[in-house]
């Protein structure tokens, strides 16, 4: 029974996990000066799994009471067709942020630009857990050898996951001009280029599989060098 259960649920658990956790690390490195303390970063990673599954709810538990409003829109979530993969990339976006927001309401650690954008990928991270861990799932359904799984989780690793701490970074610059400019045109923004670059990588994923990984994930990369200089910016205007 205890075997089982470490088969079925714990190991694919430590899998999904274990690859982010150095993600985890390297973005947490980049606020050294004045790191945020761990139990606000463990509240924050706890939410951002927990808004994986409010997407997952949102996604598919809701798409048929979605139909009989929105029928177009419900579709389009089943087919995931351009519609489909912007309402995706809108829903996820904006319930990682909602998370954030939640914590940060109570949080008088929050006193630094480049705090947005660390709350942000935590909370990117603890998104990608879930999404993680039912991919392990799903996998080892259709497959009893742990090989399929762990090279799923290094594409992710590379790709998928990468992408999400990506788009909540980049949501987080924009917050912190926000913050430092006063005006929310800038959040704004932030949100239209998460949105596109999330909707374009999921886009490409699904229509030419993995024709053009290669070129997907050199997009990724390009996207996390950007990203890394945007803490540069940030941190020069603290």
């Amino acid at each position: 029974m205890i075997n089982w259960f470490w088969y079925s649920y714990l190991l694919p658990l430590l899998i999904a996990t274990l690859p982010l956790l150095i993600w985890l690390v390297f973005f947490l490195t980049k606020d050294w000066e004045k790191p945020e303390p761990m139990r606000w970063i463990a509240l924050t990673l706890l939410l951002g799994m927990f808004a994986a599954f409010i997407t997952i709810s949102i996604e598919y538990t809701f798409t048929e009471k979605i139909n009989h409003l929105i029928p177009y829109l419900a579709q389009s979530l089943v087919k995931r067709n351009v519609t489909g993969l912007l309402l995706v990339s809108l829903i996820e976006e904006i319930s990682k942020f909602v998370v954030v927001c939640l914590v940060l309401k109570w949080n008088k650690h929050f006193d630094e630009y480049i705090d947005a954008m660390i709350y942000m990928i935590v909370a990117a991270i603890g998104f990608s857990i879930i999404e993680n861990y039912l991919a392990v799932l799903a996998q080892l359904k259709s497959s009893l050898v742990f090989t399929l799984p762990l090279q799923l989780i290094v594409v992710r690793f590379l790709g998928a996951n990468l992408l999400h701490i990506i788009c909540s970074g980049l949501i987080g610059f924009f917050w912190s001009k926000s913050l430092q400019y006063k005006g929310w045109k800038f959040l704004g923004l932030g949100f239209v280029l998460a949105i596109a670059i999330h909707t374009l990588f999921n886009y490409s994923l699904l229509t030419a599989m993995f024709y053009f990984l290669p070129f997907t994930l050199l997009f990724v990369f390009i996207c996390a060098t950007i990203l890394l200089w945007m803490f540069d910016i940030v941190e020069r205007r603290e």
